[in-house]
Order: structure tokens, then sequence, then C-alpha cells
């Protein structure tokens, strides 16, 4: 019986902190090989710690690498505000302008605090020009509470921008 608690407790641990919401209206699709302008992404601060360097020209790489996949024309954009991505975007002839952040991002030393490592994103995707947002997602993932090797939020990068895209997109690669 002690058994079966200790994998249930396991189990229920490693699932710990997933959450999703957002995603594309009924009835919007987004076309495929639309041209998406990527606006840069801060870098994710955790409390109490310095800024986690690199953390938002990773996520916009992966941003790009998966809407790649996906049969998008991605590129990443040095505009750092909405009027000049839209700008930028409208003079080049991309459909929609991507808009994220890294709102929450905990590096818990998982391997000796026990306590699982956080990471969100929050993405807006909308149409240059006219601030009309086509879709949101918002993603939150936790690592396993339980390992032997510390690890980073970084290394869950590739997971919680798949399902981000998943959602805003209305598509599942899961």
């Amino acid at each position: 019986m002690k058994t079966v608690l200790l994998i249930g407790a396991v189990l229920f641990l490693a699932g710990c902190g997933e959450r999703s919401s957002g995603g594309l209206p009924p009835g919007t699709t987004i076309p495929p090989a639309s041209k998406i302008l990527i606006m840069p992404i801060a870098d994710a601060v955790e409390p109490g710690q310095p800024v986690a360097q690199g953390t938002g020209a990773g996520m916009v790489a992966a941003l790009r690498d998966d809407l790649s996949r996906r049969g998008f024309t991605p590129f990443p954009t040095a505009a750092a505000t909405y009027e000049l991505a839209s700008q930028e975007a409208t003079k080049a002839g991309f459909a929609y302008v991507l808009r994220a952040t890294i709102p929450e991002y905990a590096d818990n030393a998982t391997a000796w605090s026990g306590k699982p490592d956080i990471l969100t994103l929050d993405i807006e995707l909308l149409e240059p020009g006219n601030w009309h947002i086509v879709s949101t997602a918002y993603e939150r993932v936790g690592s396993s509470a339980v390992t032997l090797v510390s690890g980073s939020p970084n290394e869950m990068m590739g997971r919680i921008v798949r399902r981000a895209l998943d959602s805003l997109l209305g598509q599942r690669t899961r």
C-alpha cells in the first residue's frame, strides 16, 4: 500500500503546475505559410535573482524554429514596440505580428529542493496596423519535482513553445 501511495504522489508531483488558456477563436484560421514577424522578448527575471540572460532571445529562437516546422514564415525583428513592429510588418507584407512575454521563470534547484522549475509564456498574435488581436495563448509548465539532476527552465522552452503555438494557431502537434 505504501508503494502505491508513493507512486501516486510522484506521478502527481511530476505533473504539477501545467496550465493553459487562450486559443484561436472558433471559426478563425491562420493560413499556412503566413508571414509572422516576431517581436523581441525581454529576458526573464526570477524574483530575487539577476536577469536570466539570453532567455528572451532563446524563446524567440524556439518560436521561430517551431513556426518554421509548421510551414509558416517567421522573421524575428529588433522592433521593440508594437508600433514599430507593425510598421515593419506592413511594409514587408507580413500578415501577423507575434508579441510574447515570459511572466514567470523559476529555477528552483529541483534536485535538492524538491521544488519544480517553472516557466510561463504569454503570446498574442496581432494583425499589423490595427491592434486587432487574432489569437492568444498562455502556457505554464513545470518540471518534475523528483529528479536527481539539476536542470533549468530553459530546458522547457521547446515544450512550452509547442504547447503555446498549438493553442495560438489552433493546431495540435503534441
